[in-house]
């Protein structure tokens, strides 16, 4: 199956270009999408040291809208979903999180990072907000037609579509991926 990472970023030169090497090294990636929301740091004199496919907006738009001007270029069987502010990030992440859609027991994989806040973890598996996730791409660009997206409502959107629609959610420990904290 044919895999498109698509990363949104904003002002994360710290960290970007640690997940796009995981990313651009993994052989379970065919192509990967970053969209610049307008960073005003290094991030993009960071990205453009890597073979992907840059989209550049003028300014921060939310996730959901930001990965939405993603979807006309996507022609994979899966979409790999992933923030560019990880720690950690190794391809055996990436591996883990397609397994259950490569091996059609799962229509979407949610990787649950480390919290460091205390009860962090399992607020994040009570409400699956994991940033880290595949799903197969018919179900992301149908997802992606529903208006509640922009912003910042795409993982829930996804989440309620999956269920509502009888797909099967598998949720997976990350280990010690974090991200950084705002």
């Amino acid at each position: 199956m044919k895999v498109t990472a698509v990363v949104p970023v904003y002002n994360e030169e710290k960290t970007v270009g640690n997940v796009l090497e995981t990313l651009t090294s993994s052989k379970k990636i065919n192509n990967v999408i970053v969209i610049n929301a307008g960073s005003t740091d290094k991030s993009i004199n960071i990205i453009k040291k890597f073979k992907v496919k840059i989209i550049n907006l003028k300014r921060p738009i939310g996730k959901g809208g930001t990965i939405k001007k993603a979807v006309k270029y996507i022609k994979s069987d899966i979409v790999f979903m992933c923030d560019a502010d990880l720690h950690g990030f190794k391809e055996e992440h990436i591996e883990q999180i397609l397994e259950p859609l490569e091996k059609d027991y799962a229509s979407m994989c949610i990787g649950i990072r480390k919290n460091p806040i205390i009860g962090g973890y399992f607020i994040d598996r009570m409400i699956l907000t994991g940033g880290e996730r595949a799903v197969f791409t018919n179900i992301f660009k149908e997802v992606m037609k529903n208006p509640l997206v922009e912003g910042w409502g795409l993982e829930s959107v996804l989440n309620r579509y999956c269920k509502k629609n009888n797909y099967k959610i598998y949720i997976l420990n990350l280990g010690d991926v974090t991200h950084t904290l705002r």
